[in-house]
């Protein structure tokens, strides 16, 4: 069925679904990250500024740093870590450990995308156009807005949320008679796949001035106020506790701290001081007494005996090796923030201020492939490389066994790189066993059927794990393209929860740390790791064992 999604009507789908196409020539990592780039469609948000505070005298919070909004179109971003047109040619196609490729049936190596694809993308037009529905919306104030409900809000016949417009959303965030948390979570992990946060901090601030009902009494529309204002400050609290969008917003935080100093302060100073001490939190002005660590043993080391005080790296056994990455690979993999996931933010250069850890964790995996390739093409004879060959399988099967797919994949993908593959010399001297075990390691990041292999070892892990963090990322991108933000006239709620769903299941695996005691002579070096660039590796593979005349 078609994907690229139309205004109206359009069935939703599902992430967990077949692909439109399942094409086994296809790098779907790298045709994501390729796409979205090249393509450069990225959609801004634009927003009215008057929030009704005009005239009032600016809170003393300390001095705000007034820069453009790193949401805008002209703010400076860091350039991304991952290259999607990282240098590669037919005769030599390397493949980094965050973008896992088919392997051509006869050769085993790793091949540059194709020009077909698996996501159906909405022409930009179209997106346009549904997306000039939610502005048009939007400017229409929370309270003068007298559409019907039935017209604005659809749900399903189990009472989810399926569809519905901003105005109505931002009632029902802060409806604390038919209060959904739910709802309030899904929403506030989501809403910038439509919108921004100064856009939902405005609404909520036209949310909070209650207009009184000529047909209310005093008394009644005190109360009536009182609830919604109450809605209005839980959502704010959720909001700015999680403290991932105000981070690195000081227009976000100054508007933000107008709001509550002008309105909150007087209207419920209890509460105006703990949203303060919330903003204040995340600026860093006010620490927050972190609980104690129970005290956890740790297991054993897995060293060899009588081992020299002068030794390398690789003298420490694989076992102990894969331990002391895989503690090192959970520190990066535990910082990833649930706002890096939304709206694609790790291809985009114009969010990728947003993404900066999981764009971290990729480039880390990326650089380890290719440090394991280049520490066996630096031995100096065949015995050597074979030796290293075989130490890197031993550590790619203790990975396994640790549930550290990220540097599983990472260690495989060099072994399975054209550099290392292609150097039969080597390779002969391998123990059979070891090769049997190689393949049998192999058979498990096959791309075949979206990855079941894989996916299949991950979901049957049980914690502590660091998943391959790429199946997540396709998912996201088939959820986000291949789904449809606006659906006659309303912001398709289904789709959020889709999203939601997926950043969940990557954030369980956050919650479980390993617990393994630090090696300093094993930890500095995979600290410090040297890798050369795919292109260099190549030739120096060629160098090694040039090609056959044919």
């Amino acid at each position: 069925s078609d994907c690229s999604g139309s205004e109206n009507n359009t069935p939703i789908m599902s992430p967990f679904s077949p692909r439109p196409t399942d094409s086994p020539k296809l790098n779907i990592i790298d045709k994501i990250l390729a796409e979205t780039a090249t393509r450069g469609e990225v959609t801004s948000y634009e927003s009215t500024n008057g929030v009704g505070l005009n005239g009032t005298t600016e809170p003393d919070i300390g001095a705000l740093d007034i820069r453009d909004d790193p949401g805008s179109p002209t703010s400076p971003v860091p350039p991304s870590p991952i290259s999607p047109n990282s240098p590669t040619s037919p005769s030599s196609p390397s493949s980094p450990a965050f973008q896992l490729s088919p392997v051509s049936s006869t050769s085993r190596r790793f091949e540059p995308a194709g020009a077909e694809g698996v996501i159906l993308r909405k022409p930009l037009e179209r997106v346009k156009r549904a997306q000039s529905k939610i502005y048009e919306e939007d400017d229409i104030n929370i309270w003068d807005d007298d559409s019907k409900i039935a017209d604005t809000l659809i749900k399903e016949s189990n009472g989810q949320i399926k569809s519905g417009t901003f105005n109505r959303f931002v009632e029902l965030l802060t409806d604390t008679r038919s209060y959904r948390i739910d709802f309030v979570k899904v929403f506030l992990l989501t809403y910038q796949a439509f919108t921004t946060p100064k856009q939902l901090l405005r609404k909520l601030i036209q949310r909070y001035n209650v207009p009184r009902d000529p047909n209310m009494t005093m008394e009644e529309f005190v109360k009536y106020r009182t609830g919604i204002q109450n809605g209005v400050i839980n959502c704010l609290k959720l909001w700015v506790t999680n403290g991932d969008d105000f981070e690195n917003n000081p227009h976000l935080q100054k508007e933000f701290m107008q709001f509550i100093h002008t309105c909150v302060s007087h209207d419920n100073p209890q509460q105006y001081r703990i949203l303060r001490q919330k903003l204040l939190v995340v600026r860093g002005m006010v620490t927050v007494p972190v609980a104690k660590k129970e005290d956890v043993d740790t297991p054993p080391l897995k060293l060899p005996p009588n081992l020299s005080p002068n030794a390398t790296l690789f003298d420490h056994g694989p076992p102990e090796i894969a331990r002391q990455l895989t503690m090192l690979d959970f520190q990066l993999f535990a910082k990833i923030k649930p706002i890096e996931l939304v709206n694609q933010a790790w291809v985009k250069p114009k969010y990728s201020h947003q993404a900066k850890n999981i764009l971290h964790f990729a480039e880390r995996m990326n650089t380890l492939t290719r440090w394991a390739a280049t520490s066996i093409l630096a031995q100096k004879d065949k015995g050597g490389r074979a030796k290293l060959i075989t130490d890197f399988i031993s550590i790619a099967d203790e990975l396994y066994k640790l549930n550290n797919f990220s540097s599983f994949i990472a260690i495989i993908n060099a072994l399975e790189g054209s550099a290392i593959s292609r150097l039969h010399a080597s390779w002969n001297k391998v123990e059979r066993k070891v090769c049997q075990r190689n393949d049998e390691l192999y058979e498990i990041i096959l791309p075949n059927s979206n990855f079941r292999n894989l996916r299949k070892e991950v979901a049957q892990a049980n914690p502590p794990c660091i998943p391959y963090v790429g199946l997540f990322m396709s998912d996201l991108t088939f959820a986000t393209e291949c789904n449809p933000t606006v659906v006659n006239g309303m912001i398709n709620f289904l789709k959020c929860t889709y999203i939601n769903d997926i950043i969940n299941r990557l954030r369980l695996y956050q919650h479980t740390p390993y617990h393994f005691e630090a090696v300093p002579s094993i930890v500095t070096p995979l600290q410090q790791l040297h890798a050369l660039d795919e292109e260099t590796l190549y030739e120096m593979s060629l160098q090694i064992e040039p090609k056959k005349p044919k």
